[in-house]
Formats: C-alpha cells, sequence, structure tokens
C-alpha cells in the first residue's frame, strides 16, 4: 500500500485509499462518487470489490508485466496546489462526502509538527490507523518525510489483545491511538511509546491517569478538510481534559 501510494504521488495523482473491510456498499459508493482512473488492488481483494466500470489493475499482474513494456516514464510537475489524497467522512451527519487534500496542506503539517513531535531520522513511528482514516497519512508520511522508520504489522495484529504484542515486537517511539484502543491495553504494558497521540474521540481522565506519567501524552484533534492534526494538547498526569 505505501509503495503505491508513492506510485501514484510520483505519477502526479492523488490517491483514494479503500479498506477492504469496509461494506460493499460503502465502497460501491466511494468509486461511484470520486470516479476514480484505475483501481489498484492485489488479486485476492480485486473479486471481493464492487463491479463498477472503473478499470481494475492487480498488483501481481504489474509486477509481472516486462518493465521494458511500460515505455518510458515521463516526468511530472506535480505543484503544492496538486490533489494529493481523497477521505470520506463517516456520513455521521448525513451523505459521506469526499474531501479533496493537497500537497501544501500535507507539507505544512509535518514542517509544524515532526519537530514539535520529534520524529527524525532514526525514529520509529507506529502506521496502526486504517488507511480510510486519516491519521494513516500522518503517521506513514510523519515517518518517510522526516528520515524515520515506519512500523508496519497485519491489521489482525493491531486489534485489541494483539496490539500489546506488537507494540513489544517493533518498539515505536511514536504511536498514535483511539482512546478505546488505548483503553483496551494492559495498565503495566512497557513497550507504550514515549510519544502517544490519542484522538478520533473523546479522551476520558482515567485514560490521561493512566498513561501520561512518564511519557508525552498527546490529545490530537483536527476536521479531515484542515489535514489530519489541526490542535494538539500535552496532556499532564494530573489533567481533567
Amino acid at each position: 500500500m505505501v509503495v503505491a501510494i508513492l506510485a501514484v504521488f510520483k505519477a502526479g495523482g492523488g490517491y483514494l485509499p479503500l479498506d477492504p473491510a469496509y461494506p460493499a456498499e460503502r465502497l460501491a459508493f466511494m468509486l461511484e462518487d470520486a470516479e476514480p482512473a484505475v483501481v489498484l488492488a492485489h488479486r485476492a481483494l480485486a473479486v471481493t470489490l464492487p463491479v463498477t466500470a472503473t478499470p481494475l489493475l492487480t498488483i501481481e499482474d504489474t509486477l509481472a508485466t516486462d518493465a521494458m513494456q511500460l515505455g518510458k516514464v515521463e516526468p511530472t510537475h506535480v505543484s503544492p496546489a496538486n490533489l494529493a489524497y481523497v477521505i470520506y467522512t463517516s456520513g455521521s451527519t448525513g451523505k459521506p462526502k469526499g474531501v479533496l487534500l493537497h500537497h501544501e496542506g500535507l507539507c505544512d503539517v509535518l514542517r509544524a509538527q515532526a519537530p514539535l513531535l520529534g520524529v527524525e531520522p532514526g525514529r520509529r513511528v507506529l502506521q496502526a490507523a486504517s488507511f480510510n482514516f486519516d491519521a494513516s497519512v500522518w503517521e506513514v508520511f510523519a515517518a518517510l518525510a522526516t528520515g524515520g522508520t515506519l512500523c508496519m504489522a497485519p491489521r489482525e495484529q493491531l486489534l485489541p489483545g494483539r496490539l500489546e504484542h506488537t507494540l513489544t515486537a517493533l518498539r515505536p517511539d511514536l504511536a498514535f491511538l483511539t482512546p478505546a484502543v488505548a483503553a483496551a491495553l494492559p495498565a503495566d504494558l512497557p513497550a507504550l511509546p514515549a510519544t502517544l497521540l490519542i484522538g478520533g474521540d473523546t479522551c476520558p481522565a482515567a485514560l490521561t491517569a493512566q498513561w501520561a506519567a512518564g511519557r508525552r501524552f498527546i490529545n490530537v484533534y483536527g476536521p479531515t478538510e484542515t489535514t489530519v492534526y489541526a490542535v494538539m494538547h500535552l496532556c499532564a498526569p494530573d489533567s481533567h481534559r
């Protein structure tokens, strides 16, 4: 997925993530509404996609293609105003809407936040968010744009009950978790990252009291339209907000 995203950027396009765990009706709506030029998928997942008129390209077929048959790739000239990615809102307040985000917004967010969070060469960032959630955009590019290491795991290894083993194995320095996921972790987990971002829902004071001691525990918020996180608050262990 990460290689595909980088390839889309290098080709001058913007990407629309399609989480295979989403209901088929939701994926069909996104494809119909966004009208992408092409869908790129693993062959095993392609058969689960709703049937649309959008051309489908499987990763396996692409890898098997002789590079000489692809022809010369002309360089692209992407400006800050070009589309980078599209994220669909949850639709909780009405019909889901595709939000168009641009390179300039993503670059500004990374330039402002990476130094504040200590993301730099050698730092390890956990990729835990669904690619249909814009927190994933921050995870991927906070690591890659700063020379850090992106720590990835199979989706099932990021679920409650297994996440603690993944954190112990990968030892990330920074991770983003929702309050519900963080609350499900063992209270004595020694592998919790030194910088923990909490967002996506209201953060209870009890969770702050549990995890803020001994690390930077940062409550983050931002509508998709503002490019991932717009507000950050460093929480003290005795904080009530």
